[in-house]
């Protein structure tokens, strides 16, 4: 069986900037909106051949 995986990323400066999407889940409101626009999330999916 194959199924589809993946995981949220954030990108600051060309890197993975996993202590940015922390930050990004931590804050509500207004906040979150400022760091969804400062700091976009992608999700990046890749194939998982299953057994």
């Amino acid at each position: 069986m194959t199924g589809l995986d993946g995981e949220l990323v954030v990108w600051e400066s060309g890197r993975l900037a996993f202590e940015r999407l922390q930050q990004r889940l931590a804050r509500r409101g207004a906040g979150a909106a400022r760091a969804a626009a400062e700091w976009p999330a992608h999700y990046v999916t890749g194939v998982r051949a299953g057994s």
